[in-house]
């Protein structure tokens, strides 16, 4: 769905009443009327569910997930889905209620809704609540989603419970009145999970309007950093594949990166300069000749890095901060998963360009300092795993390929080259900056950083 600005919408008066109640808050306004179920009108609904029918018969006939999610172009966990909701009784909202409580709720507020048919196929239906029963507070969710399944939910308690052992007050889910962790139900014509967690008092998830530190990171940073180094350190093993990897049955991000940059490097960008500035076209392929020699190098040792079990860390309406910006806990682990712990920590050791001017990747052309900033932020949040995680041979190896994936394989290289096409000699200069970038004897010395 796209986002639009009210103010350009409403007229004056009503923004201006509406702005007074809900300033910087994301809105949804449903259709008036009753609103028709999703493929109800162009009959993707009865497809969806012919071919659902069929999943299962084929399931029940023997074959596996993994064969029926190549068939159907489903990822395993779709496929799963589809098996596991087929003995859902079918409830209203208040029914759904009622599993966790005798009373009716004080308030039921929506607080997040998808309904739509991803770009790859796969149907979502997402709709969550936060209850006040007399009791108790509740947050309910209700998924029709490839990463909500029984053993995902399972996996999360486990999680949430590593947390707790290490010191953040994750939330774990409630069981209903029947002691079950989590309900299959037909609702609303979708065949979805039902499941609670805990919620936290005086807690909000983090914004673009949390508390900083005077160089630009958020304040729980280092908290949160210390964290999932601590859960790191147990090497909790996971068999659900991370959210982040939709395409991939092995569940491994360097399979994500790999995916994604191939498509770029080898098809977008190359045929787009081609097309456009083709006299640059060998300047970048020894771009594309670097990535595959770091790509060669980790294949042959990828394989051999430790797994655990994290929570997507990135995602900020899952971590929870009090007023001050400090952590307080960690909700919603649905997406969690089976991950690489090097890979992780990367993730979150790179967020902090956040503090970096918007264009910076352009800036960056004729800017040693802004580099300098990037490098340390590197370093600082290395070091700050470093204390509580012991990394082992195949990771210290492992570090400096993946760093150099990840420093290409981001948005902002990617956007700035396609934004630059136009322009030859910023192309040309854009080009020559990435290859000294990843040929550059200067590398970061993790090593050293990481040594005890």
């Amino acid at each position: 769905m796209k986002y639009e600005n009210a103010k350009d919408i409403l007229p004056k008066e009503l923004f201006e009443q509406v702005q007074a109640y809900a300033a910087g808050k994301l809105l949804y306004f449903p259709i008036a009327g009753r609103r028709s179920l999703w493929g109800t009108k162009n009959g993707n609904r009865r497809r969806t569910e012919m071919r659902n029918q069929e999943i299962r018969r084929l399931f029940e006939s023997g074959c596996s997930p993994d064969e029926l999610a190549e068939k159907y172009y489903l990822t395993p966990e779709s496929i799963k889905n589809i098996i596991y909701a087929k003995r859902g009784n079918k409830m209203n909202l208040d029914e759904i209620f009622s599993l966790y409580s005798d009373h009716a709720p004080l308030s039921a507020e929506r607080t997040y809704f998808i309904d739509e048919m991803q770009e790859w196929n796969e149907y979502y239906y997402c709709a969550d609540y936060a209850l006040v029963f007399p009791e108790r507070k509740l947050t309910l969710h209700i998924h029709h989603y490839p990463f909500t399944s029984p053993e995902r939910l399972e996996e999360q308690n486990r999680t949430a419970e590593a947390y707790q052992n290490a010191g953040c007050d994750a939330c774990r889910i409630v069981p209903d009145l029947s002691g079950n962790l989590y309900r299959s139900v037909s609702f609303e014509g979708h065949d979805c999970i039902v499941f609670a967690e805990e919620t936290r008092e005086n807690a909000s998830p983090v914004s673009e309007n949390s508390p900083r530190c005077a160089d630009g990171r958020y304040i729980y940073t280092d908290e949160l950093l210390t964290l999932i180094a601590k859960i790191g350190e147990k090497h909790l093993i996971g068999k659900e594949p991370n959210y982040a990897v939709l395409f991939d049955p092995v569940s491994s991000c360097f399979k994500r990166h790999e995916d994604w940059i191939h498509e770029y490097t080898e098809m977008d960008l190359p045929d787009r300069i081609k097309e456009k500035q083709p006299d640059l076209s060998g300047l970048y392929e020894n771009i594309n000749a670097e990535l595959r020699c770091v790509r060669d190098a980790l294949r042959k040792i990828y394989g051999k890095l430790p797994k655990s079990v994290f929570h997507g860390e990135e995602r900020g309406d899952s971590i929870l901060t009090d007023e001050n910006g400090h952590l307080v806990s960690v909700c919603d682990f649905v997406d969690g998963g089976a991950d690489v712990c090097v890979n992780h920590f990367l993730c979150l050791a790179m967020q902090q360009d956040e503090m970096l001017p918007d264009d910076y990747a352009w800036l960056a052309v004729h800017d040693p300092e802004i580099n300098r900033m990037r490098t340390e932020s590197v370093i600082h949040a290395m070091r700050v795993i470093g204390k509580e995680y012991t990394w082992n041979e195949d990771e210290l190896t492992a570090l400096p390929l993946i760093y150099k994936l990840m420093l290409f394989g981001r948005p902002y290289y990617f956007g700035t080259l396609f934004a630059l096409m136009d322009d030859h000699d910023k192309l040309k200069e854009m080009l020559e900056f990435i290859l000294k970038q990843l040929t550059s004897p200067d590398e970061i010395d993790f090593r050293s950083i990481l040594a005890k």
